[in-house]
């Protein structure tokens, strides 16, 4: 099976079907991963922003028509779309993921500095 690729304003993104991200899997874009997921959990409220976390230099942004949920007690953002959206950064290209619900959370690094384990936020 080959993976689809279109190219839209320029720019290529890979498309992924539903059967490809089936509830579970999950794709990574730098430090980003996106894993689909049954339902958004209990809890979240919508947020204003589509950021999924800031880099150095730019963003990994779910585009329209993706909303955004988070939830106080969990780092975790999480996306629902009723159609196919687009996962967008500069550096990395573009992923095109198909309706439905998926969570994402930014990689950890942990370094052992002076005796102690560290544990942060991988930023690229």
């Amino acid at each position: 099976m080959t993976t689809e690729i279109v190219v839209d304003n320029g720019k290529p993104a890979i498309v992924l079907s539903r059967s490809k991200m089936r509830i579970g899997r999950a794709i990574r874009q730098g430090d980003v991963l996106v894993q689909r997921i049954s339902e958004i959990p209990a809890g979240c409220v919508a947020r204003r922003r589509r950021d999924l976390a800031v880099g150095v230099r730019t963003s990994h942004i779910a585009c329209d028509p993706a909303q955004t949920f988070e939830r106080e007690d969990d780092e975790a953002i999480y996306i629902e779309s009723a159609s196919p959206w687009r996962l967008a950064h500069d550096e990395h290209g573009e992923f095109v993921l198909p309706a439905g619900r998926f969570k994402s959370w930014t990689q950890r690094e942990f370094a052992h500095i002076a005796g102690r384990v560290e544990e942060r936020r991988v930023r690229d």
